[in-house]
């Protein structure tokens, strides 16, 4: 070939790298989009997790509170109080061990929960604890739901009654009749206590296997007769396997 071949040649090299060069920076242009996309989309999720934890702590029990507030700092932030105590609407397990139980209850904001459903020692405990004010963490205030659960009724009287101003639900597992841990007489007038106690009526009072001598004075401080029938404590009464 003459020189005129190899010229363009030489000419079709040059414009090939060109062509090769301005893909190569067009690709690298694209995959450092996609990744400004990425991570623009982790950090939108990021925001919309730590904006809407405060509403989904209200669906997860408390070792899944405990489990998602160690996954970052900022949902842990998203998680705690000013006072930095997480934040737990669900309390339903905590450490057996009375000093750990303490330690666990200092350590979240009991002013955040919102139901309590817990073994019967531990409910029993934080009962006394609250009607005591020896909470450190808060109190009870918030308390919406609070579960009595069976093996309970046989030693309430032995808790003072708390203060619960804003129960809107009671659910009572009496136990089976006749068993040494049902809830008996005392156990009834603490209930009657408790409900008499409240600034407003309950929402819902639930009580399972409950002993039918039992159902009068229960009935009777849940519906009061005339004239006090306008003070009706409980708006909706629900009696199971009774």
């Amino acid at each position: 070939t003459g020189p005129a071949g190899s010229c363009a040649s030489s000419e079709e090299l040059n414009e090939f790298s060109a062509e090769e060069r301005a893909l190569k920076l067009t690709l690298s242009g694209i995959v450092a989009r996609l990744q400004d996309v990425r991570e623009a989309g982790k950090l939108r999720q990021r925001a919309l997790l730590l904006a809407v934890t405060p509403q989904l702590l209200l669906m997860l029990p408390t070792v899944t509170v405990l489990h998602f507030a160690r996954s970052s700092t900022a949902v842990r932030a998203a998680a705690t109080c000013g006072a930095g105590q997480l934040l737990v609407p669900r309390l339903d397990a905590v450490p057996e061990s009375g000093i750990e139980f303490r330690r666990f209850l200092s350590e979240i904001a009991l002013g955040s929960v919102r139901s309590v459903s817990l073994p019967v020692v531990a409910t029993l405990q934080l009962l006394a604890e609250q009607s005591r004010g020896l909470l450190s963490g808060g109190d009870l205030g918030g308390l919406e739901v609070l579960e009595l659960p069976e093996g309970c009724g046989a030693s309430l009287d032995s808790v003072p009654v708390p203060r619960l101003p804003s129960l809107q639900r009671l659910l009572v597992h009496a136990g089976p009749c006749g068993s040494c841990d049902a809830l008996g007489v005392a156990g009834a007038a603490w209930l009657e206590a408790l409900l008499e106690s409240l600034t407003r009526p309950l929402g819902t009072l639930q009580l399972e296997e409950l002993d039918p001598a039992l159902a009068s004075p229960i009935l009777e401080a849940a519906l009061p007769l005339p004239p006090a029938a306008s003070a009706c404590r409980v708006r909706r009464l629900v009696f199971r396997r009774c």
